[in-house]
Formats: structure tokens, C-alpha cells, sequence
């Protein structure tokens, strides 16, 4: 059987309850052993050596402590507490952020209590050299503070549409938000090209969220047809266009998309279409190729075309083109060429199909 391939984009699977066991069996070994180097049979003639070895032991006791309580926080918390209060997986940024800060804190309390060292003093020793290395990399600094910021705001969250108008580029970036890490935006577009923003610079693009307030979002299309054509019969070919293209699930909503009357020129009568799209089901280029396609099968169908508008040259209209009218033998051969299981018919039997059938 063949194996299905592997989406490199998935979110990464929730954490087991499993995952507690290294942390918690590592912190046990350390409270076990920590009394028997103290007090017990295990603890070393040398005195020193004793005390050194006592402090490796609630060295790494605190440390196991931290490392279970980060790991409780990723079971609990981010996997599952957040998703059923908000309904929102936590970017991976901030559970690293918060694993780093508890991680900082055990060390300093980790140096002051067990191995007497002075965190204050520690911290004016290292500011200098934190001085010329944040020198070194401020961009990547720039860009690490710029995802705080971007999980602070929340701007948009995971699997949101969005359209990032960065600077500098000619067009925005379109797709889907996967991720946001340490240095980076990786969004995914409708063309599945994963694109890697950089958060200083998605901090100061302009953000359209197409996916909030609600997860579609309107779109408009424009069909230019002849004056001469009766709008009722245009609203029956277009409504029956419509009302497929969305059982077939090119447009989104719980109503079949709307048209109606935008335009009067020289050209001709424009009939906009108003219809919906969610991203996350069918990108924008696709869902305007099915909702057109149904368009011009019905407008073939009925035997009517969309014109261009004058000629820019001559300024002279186009061809007018007459309402169908199926008690017309011509209209109804027109509507037979249209359709493909006829289509081996001979042109004496089309005829005699169009000179018998009733509308």
C-alpha cells in the first residue's frame, strides 16, 4: 500500500501526556540521590568533592524542576486549555518565549541559591559584552522583538488569509499565516509557495486580514452584454449560472451569489456579480475560473456572448446580438449545437429534432 505524503506545512502534532516522563523520572533520580551524596553511605570521604557533588545534584534537580514545568505548561496550557477556550492554536514564538523566560529564571535562582553566585553582579559583568553583540545582531533582534510585538497585537493569527502590502515590493504577499517563529512570517500562498517574511518588516507592512471579522470575504465580477437583451431573461441564464457555480462550491456563503445591474454605456448593459470566498476551501484565482466557467456554459447554452466595449480606433459599437427566441427553428439548432451528447447527430436529424421539440 502506498504511503500518503507528507504535508511539510501540518502544524505539529500535540504533545502526549508521555512527554511529562523524562522531566519528572530525571527531577525523582535527583531528590533520590541528592539526600544519599548529603547524609548517606554514598557521600564522598573528600569533603570538598562532597559539597561539589551536592551542588551538581540540586543543580540539576532545579533544572529537571523547569524542564517539567515547561513541559506541563505544552501539555496543559498551549494543547489543551488554549484551543478550547479560544479556539486558536498558540504560535510556536510564544510557547519558546515563555519556555525561555521560566528556563532565565531557574538559572539566576539556580546560581543564588545554589552556588552562592550574585545575579546582579553576573548581570553588569555580561551587559557590556550584551552591549556589543546586540550591536552585532540587531537585525535579527529587530526581528525577534518584532514577533513579540506581532504575538502582543495579534494582528492575525494561524491559519488566517491575509495581505501583507510590504514595503518596497510592487505587489502584497497573499496566502495563509502557518508560522511565526524567532525571525520570520511563513506564509503560504493559493499557489502552495511558502514565502518567508521577516517579522521587522511585516511590523511595519500594512496588514489586510481577509480572514476577520469573518472568514470569507466579497468579491465583484463584471460581464458587459448587448442593450437589446431582456434583462429578465439575462437575470434567469445568470441566476441559474450562479446558483450551480455555488452548489459546486466555487463561492462560499449559505446563499447562491447576486448580480445585478451596475452599468449603462454606449457598449452595452454590465451585469455585476457579487459573490463570496473563503480562502482556507478555494483560492481566488480558482473560485473565479469555476464561477466564469459556469457563467459561459449558461451564456453559451442560451446562445448569448458578452461584447467588448467600442472600438477605441473607429468608435463604432459591435454587432448587436437579437434575444433568443426558441420558436425560432435557427434559435433552437443553436441550442442543440450546444450540446455535446447531440453532437452525432447528422444535420438532417438536428433538424428534425428542432422542428419537433417543445420549450
Amino acid at each position: 500500500m502506498a504511503q500518503a505524503p507528507i504535508n511539510p506545512h501540518a502544524p505539529a502534532p500535540p504533545l502526549p501526556m508521555a512527554a511529562l516522563l523524562p522531566p519528572l523520572a530525571l527531577l525523582l533520580a535527583c531528590l533520590l540521590v541528592l539526600p544519599l551524596i548529603s547524609q548517606g553511605p554514598m557521600r564522598p570521604a573528600d569533603p570538598a568533592l562532597a559539597g561539589l557533588w551536592s551542588r551538581v545534584s540540586a543543580s540539576l534537580a532545579w533544572l529537571a524542576g523547569a524542564w517539567l514545568l515547561i513541559r506541563l505548561i505544552e501539555v496543559l496550557v498551549w494543547e489543551r486549555l488554549m484551543p478550547r477556550r479560544g479556539s486558536v492554536r498558540i504560535p510556536r514564538l510564544l510557547r519558546q518565549l515563555v519556555a525561555v523566560v521560566l528556563m532565565s529564571i531557574t538559572l539566576a535562582v539556580m546560581l543564588s541559591q545554589v552556588w552562592d553566585v550574585s545575579v546582579v553582579a553576573v548581570l553588569a559583568t555580561t551587559g557590556a559584552i550584551g552591549i556589543v553583540i546586540g550591536l552585532a545582531l540587531r537585525n535579527i533582534l529587530a526581528d525577534f522583538f518584532s514577533g513579540i510585538a506581532l504575538n502582543l497585537e495579534q494582528p492575525f493569527r494561524l491559519d488566517d488569509f491575509v495581505l501583507l502590502h510590504v514595503r518596497g515590493k510592487s505587489g502584497p504577499v497573499a496566502g495563509m499565516v502557518r508560522e511565526v517563529n524567532w525571525r520570520s512570517t511563513r506564509v503560504l500562498t493559493p499557489e502552495d509557495n511558502l514565502v518567508i517574511v521577516p517579522n521587522s518588516a511585516v511590523s511595519e507592512a500594512t496588514v489586510e486580514n481577509l480572514s476577520f471579522p469573518s472568514p470569507v470575504y466579497e468579491h465583484e465580477q463584471e460581464i458587459l452584454l448587448d442593450w437589446s437583451l431582456d434583462p429578465a431573461r439575462v437575470g434567469a441564464v445568470l441566476g441559474a449560472a450562479l446558483m450551480e457555480a455555488w452548489v459546486q462550491g466555487a463561492t462560499s456563503g449559505d446563499k447562491p451569489p447576486l448580480f445585478r445591474i451596475s452599468r449603462l454605456d454606449g457598449a452595452g448593459v454590465a451585469y455585476k456579480i457579487i459573490y463570496l470566498i473563503d480562502p482556507r476551501k478555494k483560492p481566488r484565482g480558482p473560485a473565479r475560473h469555476a464561477l466564469l466557467s459556469c457563467v459561459h456554459k449558461h451564456l453559451r447554452f442560451a446562445g448569448l456572448r458578452p461584447v467588448p466595449g467600442l472600438d477605441a480606433s473607429s468608435a463604432v459599437p459591435t454587432p448587436q446580438q437579437h434575444p433568443v427566441d426558441f420558436a425560432q427553428v435557427e434559435d433552437r439548432l443553436l441550442a442543440i449545437g450546444q450540446i455535446s451528447l447531440l453532437a452525432v447527430l447528422t444535420p438532417d436529424e438536428r433538424h428534425a429534432l428542432a422542428g419537433a421539440v417543445q420549450v
